[in-house]
């Protein structure tokens, strides 16, 4: 059997409403592919936000220092 692609064009809600119409395994295919193939745009906004933090290395060390203290607190 020989695989034919066709091209058709549809708005975002029509996608949409196709992947409504997909079982859960489906959804979750595609959300996995989505995850990847968005992964380094992702990425760089979550640096981008990050630039904007003007943490000092002692702000960073004592939340470091309270989150520990907290962990071994709780054992």
């Amino acid at each position: 059997m020989q695989t034919q692609t066709l091209n058709i064009n549809i708005d975002f809600k029509q996608l949409l409403n196709i992947i409504r119409q997909c079982d859960m395994t489906q959804k979750i295919k595609i959300a996995e592919t989505l995850e990847k193939e968005t992964y380094a745009v992702r990425f760089k906004q979550l640096l981008f936000e990050l630039s904007d933090n003007d943490l000092t290395m002692d702000e960073i060390t004592k939340e470091v220092e309270t989150v520990r203290s907290k962990r071994y607190a709780g054992k």
